[in-house]
């Protein structure tokens, strides 16, 4: 009886480890469940500094879809991005997401053992209201991220 307790609880383990990013690969390419104010996302070993603008996050896994900056604009104004992906495993990307929910993708890495890092900038137009950057991705391994607003 002890034995088949351990096996199903390792078992309920393994199911709920193995599912935690199928929502975030599903949900990589939906620019509504990215554009959505709510964040949905797994990580570990998050670390995120902002020194005005220039932003480092550092994770040693990570999927879904998190909020990295936010502001909110009286005017339209016009800006340059620039982000850096690397990653050792997994797919990510860097958007940025206007008040009206349009969402343009910064940079975009899926790792490989040719392409391990990425690095684009994109001109952006902070338009009125609530302007966001967010971070997208699943089965990311030994994240880093470098982006300059």
């Amino acid at each position: 009886m002890k034995k088949l307790m351990v096996l199903l609880c390792a078992a309920l383990c393994l199911m709920f480890t193995g599912c935690d990013s199928a929502y975030a690969k599903n949900e990589y390419n939906s620019d509504k469940k990215i554009s959505a104010s709510t964040d949905k996302y797994d990580s570990t070993g998050w670390d995120l500094k902002n020194n005005f603008g220039d932003m480092t996050i550092t994770a040693s896994a990570f999927s879904g879809r998190q909020t990295i900056w936010s502001s909110k604009y009286d005017n339209s104004e016009k800006s340059t991005a620039t982000a850096e992906i690397s990653l050792s495993a997994g797919k990510a990307k860097v958007v940025f997401i206007d008040d009206s929910g349009a969402v343009k993708t910064v940079a975009e890495l899926e790792y490989s053992d040719s392409q391990k890092e990425v690095s684009k900038s994109i001109d952006v137009v902070y338009t009125k209201g609530t302007n966001r950057y967010k971070l997208v991705g699943y089965d990311c391994k030994d994240v880093k991220i470098s982006l300059s607003i």
